[in-house]
């Protein structure tokens, strides 16, 4: 099994401006002979899922996700020869296409990760293209995971490459780790968010099983 979540802790990265995680502590075995926190988190903090709602006011929740498309086989393809600010393009993903197909979870590997806990790591990653997006929405995914904090780091681009592949009900896994301890290109993925009622977005577990 390997565990492609990144660690959450006190004040962990996140991109600049958003909330950070904040762990409490409520009842301490000083005072009440065992110990509970409270947790204050952004719902895009860490590795994450997006659900439909995120871009869309009508469209699905967290708990709504089926979880048929959270686990099952899954894909990766290395991306990795990527630099800072560049593209994943179609001809990126179009060697993979008999594994890209209805009902398929991709993950992109790209080892941006590595630069955590940096703050760097939110800044200038490579991104999917508009036309890569639609190209996926055709094929009619479940899942499309990331290494990457967002698909896209271009301002003008990241509204329209969420809302493509959303709008095609494709599960948006993004902020995974490790994925280079993947060392056979098929396998079995578990990505599960937490069960909260109206989110658009929430922390997930999400491990490899190879």
């Amino acid at each position: 099994v390997i565990d492609l979540t990144q660690l959450l802790y006190d004040d962990c990265p996140n991109f600049s401006g958003a909330p950070k995680f904040k762990i409490t502590p409520f009842c301490t075995f000083e005072q009440d002979g065992y110990t509970t926190n409270n947790i204050c988190t952004y719902t895009h903090q860490g590795t994450h899922i997006d659900a439909k709602k995120h871009f869309y006011p009508d469209g699905y929740s967290i708990e709504q996700i089926p979880l048929t498309k959270c686990m099952g086989k899954a894909y990766k393809i290395d991306v990795t020869k990527k630099q800072k600010g560049s593209r994943i393009e179609l001809a990126d993903l179009l060697p993979h296409k008999d594994f890209i197909t209805k009902g398929a979870k991709i993950l992109l590997q790209t080892n941006w990760s590595e630069f955590l806990p940096g703050q760097e790591y939110f800044l200038d990653f490579p991104s999917i293209t508009i036309e890569a997006s639609f190209w996926l929405a055709k094929q009619q995914i479940d899942l499309l995971g990331m290494d990457i904090p967002s698909p896209s780091s271009f301002d003008n681009e990241v509204t329209e490459v969420h809302k493509i592949l959303l709008g095609a009900d494709i599960v948006i896994v993004e902020s995974l780790t490790n994925l280079k301890e993947i060392v056979t290109p098929v396998f079995d993925l578990i990505a599960l968010p937490l069960l909260v009622k109206g989110l658009e977005g929430c922390p997930a577990r999400v491990v490899a099983i190879v």
